[in-house]
């Protein structure tokens, strides 16, 4: 029996998103998720998590997932900033897909606590002018003890600019363990995987996702019959 809780991590149910095998995976059976899927090469969970930050529209628009994928295949420098965001940003390339990251560098870098960071995250969400003023008075006078004004005002625009794209890491962490969970039934258990997914389907309306799991299926040499 298959303990969907405690699976190991395998290469291969990996490389089912490498090649964009995801059909009836949970919230990687997109086109735009299959292209991150496909240049990034997620060998973790935490990478999955980092595909499923990057898969939104703002950051889409924005082009942070460019600078995330040539950073990541070493065709573009990680830039240092300070050491104290250098190390934030590491896991991820010097990009701050996720809020925790952004509520770090400002209690890290601007001495702010978590309820001031967190509350900043949310001030701006609601775009609000008065209170960005407030808290960018506290930040660059606490950083500027740690570096220059112009680093610290550099880290303010960075937190402004990712605040805005950033995505909770737990929410995404979870989405991808699920996602992790569906390639791996479908590397497994294949036969179960799409016979489930076909089924659910052929009673839906998108006619185009029974197709793409049939194609799938196809190409993983799975025959597939005809209704009788």
């Amino acid at each position: 029996m298959i303990n969907i809780y405690n699976l190991p991590q395998e290469l291969e149910v990996y490389k089912l998103f490498w090649y964009g095998k995801t059909a009836g995976i949970f919230q990687f059976g997109s086109a735009k998720a299959k292209y991150l899927c496909k240049e990034i090469k997620p060998k973790s969970i935490y990478e999955l998590a980092v595909i499923n930050a990057l898969n939104r529209p703002s950051i889409l628009d924005a082009g942070v997932h460019i600078d995330y994928i040539e950073r990541k295949n070493g065709i573009q420098p990680v830039e240092s900033i300070h050491p104290i965001i250098d190390e934030i940003g590491k896991p991820t390339y010097g990009i701050m897909p996720f809020q925790e990251q952004v509520m770090e560098a400002c209690v890290k870098f601007g001495d702010f606590d978590y309820i001031e960071a967190d509350a900043l995250r949310k001030a701006m969400k609601l775009k609000s002018e008065e209170l960005f003023k407030q808290y960018e008075e506290k930040f660059l006078k606490n950083a500027t003890a740690k570096s220059s004004l112009q680093v610290a005002e550099r880290v303010w625009n960075l937190i402004l600019k990712f605040s805005n794209y950033g995505f909770g890491l737990s929410h995404a962490v979870s989405y991808s363990y699920l996602g992790y969970v569906c390639a791996y039934l479908k590397y497994h258990s294949p036969l179960q995987f799409f016979s489930v997914n076909m089924t659910h389907e052929s009673e839906g309306s998108d006619s185009d996702k029974l197709t793409e799991l049939i194609r799938d299926a196809q190409d993983l040499n799975i025959e597939i019959l005809k209704p009788d």
